[in-house]
């Protein structure tokens, strides 16, 4: 069950990245995507991190962090996948 509850939890964050990166603000509509190369990293509190794909969405949530609450994160390579993760520290 805790599987399936990650599952929808990435589903929702990666469906919610494309129509920000879209400019659609409210109904997600959205295609079909694989979670396959999802990997199963997780913060200091348990929590599955955000796998993101692209060097630039990684940037693009950076960036927007950074302009609307002032806080400078990080980006860094998965050990596990191709992919990236972001970071306070």
């Amino acid at each position: 069950m805790k599987r399936l509850e990650r599952e929808l939890k990435r589903i929702k964050v990666d469906l919610e990245m494309r129509e920000k990166r879209r400019g659609n603000i409210s109904p997600i509509s959205y295609g079909s995507f694989s979670s396959e190369q999802d990997c199963l990293c997780t913060d200091r509190g348990g929590e599955y991190k955000v796998l993101y794909r692209e060097y630039r969405d990684a940037l693009s949530v950076c960036n927007s962090t950074l302009k609307e609450l002032g806080i400078r994160l990080k980006i860094y390579p998965c050990r596990y996948v191709r992919g990236w993760h972001i970071s306070k520290g």
